[in-house]
Formats: structure tokens, sequence, C-alpha cells
């Protein structure tokens, strides 16, 4: 479960690394190739390409080996050996290896002892915060959840809502959820509760569970005119890129 969970969210980004290859400079492109290949599980070359890549420091081949540990599809998967990866890609500048790190140290994932990784909500907290400065999406939306439930960091809710705002207007769904919570809180204001409203509608076009249901209490208390003007905001939001 663990696996299948942490691959989707890293899929968004291992597809917007590969559409941009042809505008890459040289030593990432040499790594998004070797990523394009692994995709299509040619296993050997990618690992070919990239290994010798990762170990001369590309922090784009970093990530992409951490990653094929983590999955375990062309090698044994190993969590600690992956998260070794992650940080060297993370210390290059490379802020999908940052999430990917704090992601890991945040579920703790693996049973075995040689290559299970701990979990560690400080860690996590601490990668997470890399990533989300960078202006990662994901990062921001995770980190928000560890400000909002006091996990590795101390509770700020104030932190947590300027997260889930932020990640809200990249696109994420379940930040969007969040932030609707937040602003229809008990103190919501009427321009907080038309902020909600277009944040779970856009949370439920994405599917988003529970969005819908909230949604549906919230209009009922907003005349046709209001609901109106929520619905127009929801056809022109644009979202913003969820990478740097």
């Amino acid at each position: 479960m663990f696996g299948r969970r942490f691959m989707r969210m890293l899929a968004a980004v291992m597809a917007l690394g590969v559409a941009l290859a042809g505008a890459a400079p040289a030593a990432r492109a040499d790594a998004l190739s070797a990523w394009q290949a692994y995709g299509e599980k040619r296993y050997a070359a990618a690992l070919a390409e990239l290994r010798p890549l990762a170990r001369a420091g590309d922090a784009a081949a970093q990530f992409y080996l951490g990653t094929a540990y983590a999955d375990g599809l062309a090698v044994p998967r190993n969590y600690a050996l992956a998260a070794r990866w992650y940080e060297s890609a993370a210390l290059g500048g490379n802020a999908d290896a940052a999430f990917a790190l704090g992601f890991l140290y945040l579920n703790g994932p693996g049973t075995a002892a040689e290559y299970a990784l701990a979990a560690d909500p400080e860690q996590a907290a601490l990668w997470l915060a890399r990533a989300a400065d960078a202006g990662h999406a994901w990062a921001r939306t995770l980190l928000a959840q560890l400000y909002r439930d006091g996990r590795g960091v101390p509770a700020d809710s104030d932190r947590a809502r300027s997260l889930f705002l932020a990640a809200a207007a990249q696109g994420i769904a379940e930040a969007q959820f969040s932030a609707g919570l937040i602003l229809a809180g008990d103190d919501a204001t009427p321009g907080h509760l038309m902020d909600a409203y277009v944040w779970f509608r856009l949370a439920a076009l994405a599917g988003y569970p529970a969005a819908a249901d909230n949604l549906h209490r919230l209009a009922a208390t907003f005349s046709d005119a209001e609901v109106a003007a929520a619905e127009a905001r929801v056809r022109a939001f644009v979202p913003l890129p969820v990478s740097p």
C-alpha cells in the first residue's frame, strides 16, 4: 500500500521531468533519457546510465536512482538506500528529492531490517520544509498537515493555513479540501466562506472524498447570487505549477 501511494505522489513529478527533457541542460537531459528508458522497462540500460551520473553528483540522476530503490522494480527494494540517494540529491538542490525523503521519513516504510527506514517526523518536517521553501506543492501539503497536527514541529495553525493555501493554489486537491475546512471554521467571515466554497468545489471536481458533502452544506447557506459568483471563480481558476 505504501509503495503504491508513494509512486502515485511522484508520478506527476516524473511526467513533468520527462516532458522537459528536450529543453534541459546536457547532464540533466542524460538523467531524463535514462528515466525514460526506465519508464519503458529497459531497466538495465537505465541503471547503466543513472549510476555513473549519480556517483558523479548529478542531482537528477540521484533522485531517479533513489526512486528506483524505492519502487523495487529494477533493483531489490531498499528504502534506506533510496533515502541515501534522495538526501544526496536534495543537498544538491533537487526539491523533488527533498520531498521524497521527507515522505519516507514521515511514513517509515519497510519491515525487513536490511531495507527499512524508521519513521522520524522531525526529519520529515526538515526535508519537507526544504522542498516547500522551493515551491514544491506536495511538500507544502504534507508540511501543513504536520503543523496542523503538531507532529515533528510545534503546532502552528497560521503556518498550516498558509501552506495549505499555497498548495491549494497549485491545484493539490488534498490541500484545497483542507483549506476549505480551515476557511469555513467557526470564526469564518463571509469572504472566507466564499473562498471555502471555491476550494471545496475544486477539490470535489478532482474527486476528493468528502469535498462534495462539505460543499453542499456550505452552498445551502449561500444565496443564488453568491453561488453564481463562487462558480465563476471556480471556472476562472488556473493552478500554479506544482513543482519548482
